[in-house]
């Protein structure tokens, strides 16, 4: 028998339940972006996990999206314009 420190031991065992729980959300991350076409980055990933019961830091994702190289290329900063056109705002004067 293997003589180990009490907090040693929980704290291995702790690792290994953390490590199981990572690769679940990493192959959850996968899904999303799989299924969105590379249109979601990790803001919009965090708030599908979110609407689907988990709470996890975006820091995390961003970490998680980096080691698979999933990136958002499509709704980048540069692909979109400054539009600031809102249609017809307000009333207008009748014409005599």
């Amino acid at each position: 028998m293997i003589e180990l420190a009490r907090s040693t031991f929980n704290n291995w065992k702790k690792q290994l339940v953390s490590k199981e729980k990572v690769l679940h959300i990493e192959g959850l991350i996968q899904i999303i972006f799989e299924e969105n076409d590379p249109n979601h980055g990790y803001r919009r990933i965090n708030l599908t996990l979110v609407n689907r019961g988990y709470q996890i830091n975006h820091k995390k994702i961003r970490q998680i999206m980096k080691k698979y190289n999933l990136v958002c290329t499509r709704l980048t900063h540069r692909s979109r314009s400054y539009r600031s056109y809102k249609g017809l705002v307000g009333t207008l004067a009748k014409i005599r």
